[in-house]
């Protein structure tokens, strides 16, 4: 029987094929966008979930005022929180450390290589067992408990030793401030990915402790926060409870005051956390991740309510189908199994096809995104087994029971209209007025959407940003500028000096300009916040930024008044050249008032303002324009180890390929012990608008979707409405009625549908705009045309895709509609 069933099913299938097909590409369509989504989600919300036990580990984190009276909150803890709650948590299973108290980035040697290395830490011989890491290699035994040990993960053993056996073997460790040689006594398997940690290197927490220039700092467990704690419970915890222990316990710590420690679940820490200092950049957001899964659920209904709208508008067309059958037997639950059945046979049949679509499509989305998504593995599969179910139920049902009600004697008489026929009629014209209505308020709002964010990334990247970042080349700065880095280099004044290295890149032909800076334009400044207050006057808390005499010649920053920095060798440490923005919160009304002026901090330090540039956007146009403090970029007066992070290069793009080199070549000759790593300013600036822009391309895409679905609607109700009306429309042409006439007469219930899908979205288009909008401290002023064009774009679409059959209906013979009267 349910082959039988099956078999009948395709052969309508096929026989109705315009409408199968419809239905076909609807889903096909949905269930592949649907997926794409739902598998970015599902990387999304699998972070850290991979690791052993996940659900029992938190971090512990800080909160804090910091000198200003301003609440933050770290991801960094005191380092002595591991011994104290060790002893006073039964609880906890285990506890254990990361820290990277480095100073400037790391470079690793291993068999006269170097790479630059931010995947490196000092760690807790305990952090293995909270993370659950397996052991691959070496010896449990004493792991990470003596001094110059080291630890690799197996990605890691394969970055620095590929294809041999790393134990026992040895690697340089060079940062800054020092020098370590770390013998490298086990490998352990990597931390499952995606994850908030990416581990390469783990030293012995025993090297951090003896330290000469931090070690202090930290055997007084209290003195700073530095180290990122985690936590395995024994068993599932209640949260707030535990937090309240903590903090209890806390109480007892010396000046311990206005603070207060906090857990993070670990797999809460990827969408959720937003803390100083975090480990990760680019973490996700969980309203988005939920905002993308409705959306990928309503992109699927909308495909299932296609199917609805579709199946009941030929309703008509099988109600003596539905008769004949009743009449030589058949049951109305034969019926609705066979209904359904044919809903089974489309959507496993879109299935199929959504998964050759995936396939393909799977790895463009991929590159767009920059992220490897899950494949289709067994729980995967399952998921969408799930979904040909619930398809089949939701977009199945309606039909099959609607139609299995047909009486045999009405529906074989084709008068529907016979005891209250009619009404059910009507009942699922609303239904399916409403369903293509939602289409369109939906598409209405994506077009909306999309058009809002590619005009506001438009005007953030064509923005005047007050500084010029095109042909900056940015190079990292040595973090050796010690002649312990390697014995044979005997004159490190003269290998890691700055001014040598300055003077090779100027004598380049194509160099420009040149200037070292701790701070680079889109990211992160050196120097902490301090408010400044003159004649009474304090200014809001502002970030100082260490720069050269070169930094506005090569970002082609206005200078408004006074001087800039010029002579590097005389005492300007009490110096200062401040932004406009700046002197106007001083109070001072014209760049030219402020020279000269000394302003004091509120440490008590004084600084004496000797010129003005103009402002400029130091971070991306989400936030305000920074009042800036600009020092003098300094070194002593025998040029030796001056602290730097970035330097910037002016180039022309003639011959680029060749400067580029010739930097090299100058950069390695003057620091030799160091990796070469360089990037362009616009494409670093730019990169803090990829989650926008990546947020755009999914808007555009979900736009595309559910207008070509809404269309196929439109030509599911356009052929029902020609079918319901075909002798009225041959008599009207018989009584004179013109091609648009007719074309009218079919289209104008659609278009007042759109008229009405429009008249709701309007509402819904300026909150979207008004909260998405909310995020940016300079933003577009949305005109009048950001509501309209999406609405006059669906009516543009809709009109094409009903005017073929319109038209074609329209031209028709009447004879033909009525040569069986």
């Amino acid at each position: 029987m349910l082959i039988n069933h099956l078999l009948i099913a395709w052969r309508i299938l096929l026989r109705h094929r315009y409408a199968s097909t419809l239905n076909l590409l609807g889903l096909v369509l949905g269930i592949t966008a649907a997926f794409l989504i739902f598998q970015y989600t599902w990387y999304e919300w699998s972070f850290d979930r991979g690791i052993n036990r996940a659900d029992k580990i938190y971090r512990l984190g800080l909160s804090q005022k910091d000198d200003l009276g301003i609440q933050a909150d770290f991801a960094r803890t005191y380092t002595g929180f591991k011994d104290l709650l060790d002893e006073q948590i039964p609880e906890i299973e285990n506890i254990g450390r990361l820290d990277r108290i480095f100073g400037g980035d790391i470079s690793v040697f291993s068999d006269k290589t170097s790479k630059r290395e931010e995947s490196i830490f000092f760690a807790d011989p305990e952090i293995i067992e909270v993370f659950g890491l397996k052991l691959i290699e070496g010896s449990r035994s004493g792991l990470l408990s003596s001094p110059g040990t080291g630890v690799l993960t197996q990605s890691g053993a394969e970055r620095y030793f590929p294809g041999k056996n790393p134990i026992g073997q040895e690697l340089e460790v060079v940062s800054e401030f020092d020098r370590k040689r770390v013998k490298i006594t086990a490998i352990v398997e990597d931390i499952p990915q995606p994850s908030h940690l990416n581990i390469h290197v783990l030293l012995s927490y025993q090297d951090l402790l003896k330290d000469k220039f931090v070690g202090e700092m930290i055997q007084q467990k209290w003195a700073e926060p530095t180290s990122y704690t985690y936590i395995r419970f024994s068993d599932a915890i209640n949260q707030n409870g535990l937090e309240k222990k903590i903090s209890q316990v806390a109480e007892t710590i010396p000046g311990w005051t206005e603070k207060e420690a906090f857990l993070q679940p670990i797999t809460a820490i990827h969408q959720h956390s937003n803390l100083r200092e975090e480990l990760r950049e680019g973490a996700g957001d969980y309203n988005q991740w939920w905002f993308l899964n409705i959306l990928g659920v309503f992109i699927l209904l909308i495909a299932w309510f296609n199917y609805i709208n579709l199946s009941t508008a030929r309703s008509l067309q099988r109600a003596k189908e539905v008769g004949v059958r009743k009449v030589i037997g058949a049951s109305r639950r034969q019926l609705i199994f066979q209904f359904m059945a044919e809903a089974f046979i489309l959507n496993l049949i879109s299935f199929l096809v959504a998964l050759v679509c995936l396939k393909f499509t799977l790895p463009y989305f991929e590159t767009f995104l920059e992220r490897s998504l899950p494949g289709l593995y067994l729980p995967w599969i399952g998921l969408m087994v799930g979904v040909v179910l619930i398809g089949t139920i939701l977009s199945g049902s309606y039909p099959a029971f609607f139609l299995s009600a047909y009486h045999p004697v009405r529906a074989l008489s084709g008068n529907l209209s016979l005891l209250g026929m009619s009404q059910s009629m009507n009942q699922q014209n609303r239904l399916r007025k409403l369903l293509v209505t939602l289409q369109f308020v939906i598409s209405i709002c994506l077009i909306a959407g999309t058009l809002l964010i590619r005009e506001q990334l438009n005007f953030m990247q064509n923005q005047d940003l007050g500084f010029n970042t095109d042909q900056v080349l940015m190079i990292q700065g040595p973090e050796v500028k010690s002649h312990t880095a390697f014995e044979k280099f005997e004159d490190s004044t003269h290998l890691f000096s700055i001014h040598r290295f300055r003077q090779m890149a100027t004598s380049i032909p194509g160099v420009k300009g040149f200037t070292a800076v701790d701070g680079i334009p889109g990211g992160s400044l050196g120097y902490s916040h301090s408010t400044y207050t003159y004649e009474g006057k304090t200014s809001v808390p502002m970030p100082k930024l260490m720069a050269d005499e070169g930094f506005i010649d090569v970002f082609e920053i206005p200078l408004l008044a006074g001087t800039f920095f010029e002579d590097r060798h005389q005492n300007q440490d009490e110096r200062m050249v401040i932004t406009r923005d700046f002197a106007e919160n001083l109070g001072f009304e014209n760049p030219e008032d402020a020279i000269g002026k000394v302003i004091k901090n509120e440490r008590g330090f004084d600084h004496t303002i000797i010129g003005v540039t103009e402002g400029y956007h130091h971070f991306s146009l989400k936030e305000a324009k920074t009042p800036m403090g600009m020092i003098l970029y300094r070194p002593t007066e025998t040029p030796t180890f001056e602290y730097h992070s970035q330097y910037a290069i002016k180039v022309e793009t003639k011959s680029l390929k060749n400067t580029v080199n010739q930097l090299e070549d100058a950069y390695q000759e003057v620091f030799p012990a160091n990796t070469f790593s360089m990037f362009f300013l616009d494409e670093y600036f730019n990169a803090q608008y990829e989650e926008d822009t990546r947020f755009g391309f999914i808007f555009a895409v979900f736009a595309i979707m559910a207008i070509v679905i809404a269309c196929l609607g439109l030509m599911g109700m356009i052929s029902f409405s020609i079918y319901k009306r075909a002798k009225e429309m041959g008599i009207r042409k018989i009584l004179g009625a013109s091609v648009s006439d007719i074309f009218i007469l079919l289209s104008k219930d659609l278009f007042f549908l759109m008229g009405v899908a429009g008249i709701i979205a309007l509402p819904l288009i300026w909150i979207g705009i008004d909260k998405w909008l909310s995020q940016f401290a300079f933003r577009i002023s949305p005109g009048i045309l950001l509501f309209l064009f999406p609405i006059l774009m669906v009516f543009a679409i809709a009109l094409l895709a009903i005017s073929f059959q319109a038209l074609r209906a329209a031209r028709q013979n009447p004879v033909e509609a009525l040569r069986w009267e």
